[in-house]
């Protein structure tokens, strides 16, 4: 697969930053959307079998385990 890059120097500039080439730093990137998509359709699978937990007890919880105090309208 062959990708076109509009901006060169900018490329350039952020491979040079992440320390690699343009060609390594554009195959991380690949590889960094795949495994978003591939948490995306997991948490898309989760919702579709139930597998979800409420704003209000995940709150509720959330605090319990950090040592919040409990919300006032809990």
């Amino acid at each position: 697969m062959q990708i076109e890059i509009a901006n060169t120097t900018a490329a350039t500039q952020l491979a040079a930053l992440a320390g690699c080439s343009v060609e390594e730093y554009v195959n991380k990137l690949l590889v960094d959307q795949a495994a978003d998509v591939e948490a995306i359709r997991e948490g898309l699978s989760d919702v579709e079998a139930g597998r979800t937990t409420s704003l209000r007890e995940f709150d509720q919880e959330f605090r319990k385990e950090k040592g919040f105090s409990p919300k006032a309208d809990a």
